[in-house]
């Protein structure tokens, strides 16, 4: 069982938590959708329920997760200049909607400067708004999916006019109906923000590398706890870089965002000490420095957009393909790039989930690259 303190305090106003809807298969209006199609899923709106938090931007610097137990995306983020937001919002891959599943705090609240040095406001144990990157990870303890905040970004911007210390990762179990934010001990967090993080399942820790310092973190999400630290592991990869569990072969691979250099980390999970690190030999065009990328399970392939082209890397023969987006919108819109990190796969649809960039950004899209 999960040993951590857990934090109560008074109700947040507003409707009671969502429980994910529970997806047997596929949703049918996903079912035609072509190879290279992208279909525009309506405008993201939430004014409603974060009114006076500039809400859209929690997008920003930050990243969506598949939640595979409940079949939907999680965010978390926002945070700096871009949203004071302090709520998880849900895309809920039945009803093709997305709620929060519990209401977030006011920005008069978040205003209020009544914060726990590990990283969270007393009156809720919500935690502070923060760039996420590619740091939140949704990890299986017990069966149960979490979701874990490992960013310590925390300058001030909207809403919150102070910077704030986040000297603890975040936890939220993703089932419970009546669920609460749960925090550990305060640790020295080395791996700083702007970095990568990837759950793995084989081990079932967490894995962490710094965007400024070349060491490797473990971290064991049911005790809230460092196992190893790894010192001089590898050169630090450009912020905003992805990393992602390969099932087939059992290694994690780091895609720079800037070099679109490809590195294959060989886990040694009897001895952290003797982990390996390796570059990738690649062929084919690469993208441009681009942020958004997920593994794509059913086609073996790690894919992002790019200048309104999804870029595909095969992860059997390393070879870089492409092909343009064929976008499908009421509204006339077209998937031409990703919002920062906001993008993800969902295996039951055989869709990639993603919140869209310029030009027309802030819709809801689901693009499949094969059948």
């Amino acid at each position: 069982m999960l040993s951590v303190l857990v934090l109560s305090g008074p109700a947040v106003t507003g409707p009671v938590p969502a429980t994910p809807t529970q997806v047997t298969g596929p949703n049918p209006r996903l079912a035609d959708l072509a190879d290279g199609e992208a279909r525009d899923l309506g405008a993201y709106e939430c004014e409603p329920r974060a009114p006076e938090l500039n809400c859209k931007t929690i997008f920003d610097y930050s990243r969506i997760n598949y939640d595979r137990n409940n079949q939907r995306f999680i965010i978390f983020g926002g945070g700096h200049a871009a949203t004071g937001r302090t709520d998880i919002d849900a895309f809920d891959m039945h009803t093709l909607e997305w709620r929060s599943i519990y209401p977030t705090m006011r920005c008069d609240e978040v205003a209020a400067k009544d914060l726990d040095p590990r990283g969270f406001h007393r009156k809720t144990g919500h935690p502070v708004a923060r760039h996420s990157y590619d740091q939140n990870v949704i990890a299986e303890i017990d069966g149960q999916s979490w979701l874990l905040l490992f960013s310590n970004e925390g300058f001030a911007g909207h809403c919150h006019a102070y910077k704030s210390a986040i000297d603890a990762p975040a936890a939220f179990p993703l089932t419970a109906p009546d669920a609460q934010w749960t925090y550990g001990p305060s640790i020295a967090r080395q791996w700083g923000y702007g970095g990568t993080a990837e759950f793995d399942p084989i081990s079932g820790f967490v894995i962490l590398l710094s965007s400024s310092s070349p060491g490797m973190w473990i971290y064991d999400p049911a005790k809230q706890e460092l196992v190893a630290s790894v010192r001089n592991f590898a050169p630090p990869a450009k912020n905003s870089s992805n990393l992602f569990f390969n099932p087939r072969d059992g290694f994690l691979y780091l895609i720079d965002r800037a070099s679109m250099q490809v590195r294959r980390i060989r886990l040694n999970r009897n001895d952290w000490q003797n982990s390996a690190i390796e570059t990738v030999a690649t062929s084919g065009r690469p993208p441009a420095a681009f942020r958004n990328l997920a593994y794509d399970a059913k086609n073996h392939i790690a894919g992002g957009i790019h200048d309104g082209k999804f870029f595909a890397l095969d992860m059997q023969t390393f070879e870089w393909q492409s092909l343009p987006i064929k976008s499908t919108s009421a509204t006339s819109a077209s998937l031409a790039s990703v919002h920062s990190h906001a993008i993800d796969y969902d295996p039951v649809n055989n869709v990639f989930i993603v919140v869209s960039g310029k030009p027309d950004r802030f819709h809801t899209w689901a693009f499949r690259f094969k059948n």
